[in-house]
């Protein structure tokens, strides 16, 4: 039986009221059948997205103390969001590295308060970390927002489509 006759088969059984007999069985494990080999289908058409998502799933299991709820709930909230919306944290993760570069080329201590440092210890590196910044503003200016939305659009584009033409059919 094909996949049409078999739900028209279940229909009829399930209208009419009447006991499902072995012909209804049948149908039902042909339904089962035909799932089970468009689930494997879709699975191998997306081979590559599966695989990065069960890394990234892997990852989120670890960060969560192994709650699959969080996890799973997690990457279906990151999948319904715009593609735009994570071009834009990957810019500001970007533009926030460029930061933290400056401003260690200049001798900024960016975890002063990470340190276990005295309170008057942290005083004196924010003292010498403000006298840093009076001194360089215009460089330190210069690296608060080095990566453009053009810039990172087309970047991350250039990438995603040499991944796709790379892996899309393998």
């Amino acid at each position: 039986m094909n996949i049409e006759k078999s739900m028209n088969r279940l229909a009829y059984t399930i209208a009419k009221g009447n006991k499902p007999n072995q012909t209804d069985v049948a149908a039902f494990n042909d339904i089962v059948e035909w799932i089970n080999l468009a689930k494997e289908e879709r699975l191998s058409r997306n081979h590559h997205f599966s695989k990065i998502a069960v890394i990234y799933y892997c990852d989120l299991l670890q960060r969560y103390s192994w709650d699959k709820f969080l996890a799973e709930k997690e990457i279906q909230q990151l999948l319904e969001q715009p593609l735009k919306d994570h071009y834009e944290r990957f810019r500001t993760l970007m533009n926030i590295k460029e930061w933290y570069d400056a401003a260690s080329i200049f001798g900024l201590n960016m975890e002063h308060v990470l340190n276990g440092k005295t309170p008057k210890e942290i005083e004196a590196i924010k003292n010498t970390d403000r006298q840093i910044i009076k001194e360089n503003q215009k460089e330190l200016l210069k690296s608060l927002n080095p990566w453009g939305e053009k810039e990172i659009t087309n970047k991350l584009n250039d990438f995603l489509s040499e991944l796709l033409i790379r892996y899309e059919n393998k």
